[in-house]
């Protein structure tokens, strides 16, 4: 019934004739939206069922990631840090990420005990090359600034690309022994066909079929000690921006299913947290 043809509704008077009723017109206004409420409310409940459970819970987490991403910051430069009695611990983010990412495993850790952290901040417009070269320089610098010997060694924790960018810095034979252990979170180590969905340097990069993804699977299957550090890969079955999944899993690695989890879920879910703690030995 049409809003016109609710106005112009009529109910018989005593006498026999009709006229317009006004209460009558807002009841059936009344229950015209109450319908229309009914309605549109079972079709946003069946649309949101017809949505991946993973895709859904992916979204769910982004308001988070976002607050992580506020400050945007990160070390351009390492300074000293007091020793913690633990090796240096290195953050890399991922693509159109940030240190601050990290905040929450950081602060994690921090409660543990590790507190001689530090998190890169990559430019984003450069290649992957340009990335590793990045880190590579950085991971130098926490070792001098901190004056730490010829054989100390850092950790590296790496979320998403920035465990590609790990692995292509390890290409360095001068790099490699100066790490203990590379955690990678959820990073595409076999490349993502999500990347064709993007068409620039560090997407392309990405891509299954690229030669930076090429040259990883030349490292493989992953040696470990003493000729490469030890590998630990966080992968999950529900990460919908790895596809396929087990791209995050290296062949030789430690590779440990995080089933369930999204994308970010490695930064922000206590679950996570503890699994890093205890690839750390923590």
């Amino acid at each position: 019934m049409s809003a016109e043809e609710l106005a112009t509704q009529t109910e018989p008077t005593v006498d026999g004739t009709s006229e317009p009723s006004e209460g009558g017109f807002w009841r059936r206004t009344s229950r015209f939206l109450t319908e229309l409420g009914v309605t549109a409310g079972q079709a946003a409940a069946t649309g949101y069922q017809a949505i991946d459970p993973d895709v859904r819970r992916h979204f769910g987490g982004l308001p988070l990631m976002a607050l992580t991403a506020l400050s945007l910051n990160g070390d351009s430069t390492p300074r000293a840090l007091a020793d913690d009695r633990h090796r240096p611990l290195v953050y890399v983010h991922g693509l159109a990420g940030a240190g601050s990412n990290f905040i929450a495993l950081r602060t994690a850790l921090a409660l543990r005990g590790r507190r001689r952290t530090y998190a890169i901040k990559f430019q984003r417009t450069q290649s992957l090359e340009t990335l590793a070269g990045d880190l590579a320089l950085y991971l130098r610098q926490v070792i001098g600034v901190n004056q730490l010997g010829d054989s100390a060694q850092l950790d590296v924790v790496a979320h998403s690309m920035g465990g590609v960018v790990a692995r292509l810095a390890l290409e360095d034979p001068a790099l490699r022994g100066r790490i203990a252990t590379l955690i990678t979170l959820g990073s595409p180590h076999s490349g993502t066909y999500l990347a064709r969905f993007a068409n620039t340097t560090v997407t392309r990069s990405l891509r299954p079929d690229s030669e930076q993804i090429a040259r990883l699977d030349r490292q493989l299957p992953w040696p470990g000690l003493p000729d490469m550090p030890r590998l630990v890969a966080l992968w999950s079955d529900a990460d919908m921006m790895l596809l396929p999944h087990d791209a995050a899993r290296v062949d030789g690695a430690e590779n440990v299913l995080m089933s369930g989890f999204t994308h970010y879920d490695y930064l922000i879910r206590p679950e996570g947290w503890r699994m890093v703690a205890k690839a750390l030995g923590m």
